[in-house]
C-alpha cells in the first residue's frame, strides 16, 4: 500500500524511488568498469573491486563472508554522496541501505540475505564499520612496518582512487588543456597542540632565496612525525595523516586548519579562434576532474602534481597547456618550470607584483619570461597589472602599454617544451618586422610603412649583446631561470588573459566540491580518518562530481553544439541511458508485502514474522 503523509519531507525522502534506483544502476556500471593496471604485475588489469577486495581482510582463514562485500561497501560510500544528506559515514551508509532502497534492490545487492536456517538478516552497521576497520589497518601507510610496505600500500591506494575516477572518462578528451590547483579538506579529529603554520607567510620566489626555507615545512607532514607522536595521536583518536595548513580565507587572507591537501588536474576547454577572436569553448567536452591526489596540509606541492601530471601522461593522454596559479609559477626553475618542458607541457601562469621588472641576460632585457630588445625604454620595463577594483581607463592603460611594449620583445623560434630541453631561441625584433632599428637595413623603412616604432642604438649597445648586428642570427637560451616565466602568449595581452582565465574552471569545481548544495565536502561531512578511508571518500566525492558534470555538459552542449559526436556518443552510453521505471513516491510495506517480498528470495518466515 502507498502511505500518504502531510509531514514535509526529510532530504532523502525528497528523492525520488527513479532517481535513486538509476543513479544505483549508474555506479554499478562505474565500479564494473573501474579497471586499472594491476600495481604489483603490470602485465594484468584489475578491477577496484578485486584490488580493495586485496586488503578487506587480514587473511583468508575462517568461513567466506555473506552480503556485505567490498562492491557493497563502495557503492553505499559513492551513492551517499548523492543522497542522504551526502553524508559519507557508516551511518548515512547503512541508513541509506536498510531505509532508502527497495527491499526487492536490497535482496539483490546483498543489504538483505538468508542466514544458515533460512532467515531473512538485514545488514548491520557494525558489518560496514569492519570493513572499513579492515580497509584502514592493512591500508594504511602510516602503520606499515617499513618504507616499502608504505610504498606497496599506497601504490595500490592510488590504484584503487584512480581506477574509480578514470572509469568516468567516458567522454574522448577533445582538447588537451588542464588546470591544476589545490584546496583545503578539514579533518574531523582535531589537533591536540596549536597550529604551528603562519597564515600571513610571505611566498618567496625560490630562485632567489635559499629553496630549504620554502618547502612549506612549517606544518610537518604526518609521514615525518616521530613514533611517539604518532601513538599519542592515536591514543587520542586522531588522524596520523592530518597536519596543519594554511588555506586562503573566505575574506582573500589566510587562515590555518588541521587535515589534508586535495590536488586536483582539472579538464579545461581549449583555446579555439573565431572571427579573429580568442576564446575557450565549454561546451566541446566536460569539465571532469582528470586526477586527483590527497596529501598532509602543507606538503609541498611540486612532487605530488608532477606526479599526478606523468600519470595521466602515461595514460596516452596529451597535456599541452597546464593552467597554474602563482603558488606554482614562484617555484624554482629546476623545479617546475624545467620538469615541464621535458615533459613536452607549456605553462600558462600569473606573477606577483614582486616578479615583474626587467632581467639582463646577454644583452638581451628578459621581461615577464620573455626577452626583449636593449632599447625597451625605460617607462615599459615595468608595468603593474592592475589588481581587483581597477577602473576601465587603468585597464585600458595598461592594455595599451603591454601592447606597446611587445613591439620590443623577441621573436620566438623555439619554445622551451619544442625540444623538451628547457631551451628557447629568439630572434631580434627589428629582423623579425616588430620594430625598426638603424643597425638593420631596410626595417626602419617597413617599420615607418606600418606605424611601428624605431629604435637607435649605440654601437656600444650592440657590441655587448649577442641579439644585436646588422644580420641579427637566432641566439639559443639554455635552460635557465631567466625563462622561469616564460609562456606561450605573451603576458598581459588580451589573449593571454583569455587563456589565463580558463583556470577559474578548476576553481568552479573546488567550490562545488564545497557547495552545501552539491557535495558538501567540509569539516564533518565524514567521519573517516587516515589515508585510505579520507581517500575513498573524496574518491566517491571526485566520481560523484564527474557523473554529474558529465549529465549538465550533455544538456550544454546539445544547446549549443547539437550536432556534435561526443555527445551524441554519451547519450547511448549507460551512464546516461539508465533508467528505472519506478515513481514518485516511497511504498510502505505491510508484512504480508514484505514475507512476499522475502520469499520471492528464498527466505523463511522467521519467528518474530510468524508471531505477528
Amino acid at each position: 500500500m502507498t502511505k500518504s503523509t502531510n509531514r514535509r519531507p526529510s532530504p532523502s525522502e525528497g528523492q525520488t524511488i527513479q532517481a535513486l534506483l538509476t543513479h544505483v544502476e549508474r555506479l554499478e556500471w562505474v565500479l564494473d568498469n573501474a579497471r586499472i593496471a594491476d600495481p604489483e604485475d603490470p602485465n594484468a588489469e584489475v578491477d577496484a573491486v578485486e584490488l580493495l577486495g586485496r586488503f578487506e581482510r587480514a587473511s583468508k582463514r575462517g568461513c567466506k563472508k555473506q552480503g556485505v562485500t567490498v562492491r557493497l561497501f563502495l557503492l553505499l560510500l559513492l551513492l551517499c554522496c548523492r543522497f542522504h544528506t551526502k553524508s559519507v559515514t557508516i551511518t548515512a551508509m547503512h541508513d541509506l541501505a536498510v531505509g532508502n532502497l527497495p527491499r526487492d534492490t536490497q535482496w539483490r545487492l546483498g543489504i538483505l540475505t538468508r542466514n544458515r536456517a533460512g532467515e531473512t538478516r538485514v545488514m548491520t552497521a557494525k558489518q560496514l564499520n569492519t570493513i572499513a576497520q579492515n580497509i584502514h589497518k592493512n591500508l594504511d601507510p602510516q602503520s606499515a612496518v617499513d618504507a616499502d610496505e608504505a610504498a606497496f600500500r599506497r601504490r595500490n591506494l592510488a590504484a584503487v582512487r584512480d581506477a574509480l575516477v578514470t572509469a568516468t572518462h567516458v567522454v574522448p578528451r577533445q582538447g588537451s588543456s588542464f588546470a591544476v590547483d589545490e584546496t583545503g579538506v578539514w579533518s574531523w579529529t582535531k589537533s591536540n597542540r596549536n597550529p604551528t603554520h603562519t597564515p600571513d607567510v610571505v611566498i618567496l620566489d625560490e630562485d632567489e632565496h635559499e629553496v630549504a626555507a620554502e618547502l612549506d615545512t612549517d606544518a610537518r607532514p604526518a609521514t615525518g612525525i616521530s613514533t611517539t607522536e604518532r601513538n599519542a595521536r592515536q591514543d587520542a583518536k586522531m588522524c596520523a595523516f592530518a597536519a596543519w595548513g594554511s588555506k586562503t580565507h573566505k575574506t582573500g587572507g589566510a587562515s590555518s586548519y588541521f587535515g589534508y591537501a586535495l590536488h586536483a588536474l582539472i579538464r579545461v576547454p581549449d583555446m579555439v579562434k573565431r572571427g579573429g577572436v580568442h576564446a575557450s569553448d565549454p561546451y566541446r567536452e566536460p569539465l571532469l576532474i582528470e586526477q586527483f591526489a590527497l596529501t598532509p596540509a602543507s606538503t609541498d606541492i611540486v612532487d605530488v602534481t608532477l606526479g599526478m601530471i606523468r600519470t595521466v601522461v602515461s595514460r596516452g593522454t596529451t597535456i599541452q597547456d597546464l593552467i597554474g596559479d602563482r603558488h606554482y609559477s614562484y617555484k624554482k626553475y629546476e623545479r617546475w618550470a624545467l620538469p615541464l618542458a621535458q615533459l613536452g607541457i607549456r605553462q600558462v601562469l600569473d606573477m606577483r607584483a614582486s616578479d615583474h621588472g626587467p632581467k639582463d641576460y646577454k644583452g638581451a632585457v628578459v621581461i615577464d619570461g620573455t626577452p626583449h630588445c636593449p632599447m625597451v625604454p625605460q617607462a615599459l620595463r615595468r608595468i603593474d597589472r592592475p589588481g581587483l577594483g581597477a577602473t576601465r581607463d587603468e585597464i585600458e592603460r595598461y592594455e595599451h602599454q603591454i601592447e606597446e611594449r611587445q613591439h620590443y620583445a623577441m621573436a620566438r623560434k623555439q619554445t622551451a617544451q619544442q625540444n623538451r630541453d628547457g631551451k628557447t631561441r629568439w630572434l631580434c625584433p627589428a629582423a623579425a618586422g616588430k620594430l625598426g632599428c638603424a643597425k638593420v637595413d631596410a626595417s626602419i623603412t617597413v617599420a615607418h610603412g606600418k606605424g611601428k616604432p624605431v629604435v637607435r642604438p649605440s654601437d656600444k649597445v650592440t657590441s655587448s649583446s649577442a641579439f644585436c648586428g646588422s644580420k641579427p642570427s637566432v641566439v639559443q637560451i639554455p635552460a635557465h631561470p631567466v625563462m622561469k616565466y616564460q609562456q606561450e602568449e605573451y603576458y598581459g595581452l588580451g589573449v593571454w588573459n583569455v587563456s589565463w582565465n580558463r583556470r577559474t574552471y578548476v576553481e568552479g569545481v573546488f567550490g562545488n566540491l564545497k557547495n552545501q548544495s552539491t557535495r558538501t565536502i567540509k569539516r564533518g561531512f565524514t567521519r573517516f580518518i587516515g589515508e585510505p578511508l579520507i581517500t575513498l571518500a573524496l574518491t566517491a566525492q571526485a566520481v560523484d562530481y564527474n557523473l554529474k558534470e558529465l549529465e549538465d555538459w550533455c544538456i550544454r552542449a546539445q544547446a549549443h553544439l547539437p550536432n556534435h559526436q561526443p555527445t551524441q556518443d554519451f547519450l547511448n552510453h549507460p551512464l546516461h541511458t539508465a533508467h528505472t521505471e519506478h515513481e514518485f513516491g516511497f511504498m510502505m510495506l505491510t508484512a504480508e508485502q514484505q514475507a512476499d517480498v522475502d520469499h520471492r528470495h528464498g527466505a523463511i518466515d522467521s519467528p518474530a514474522n510468524k508471531a505477528a
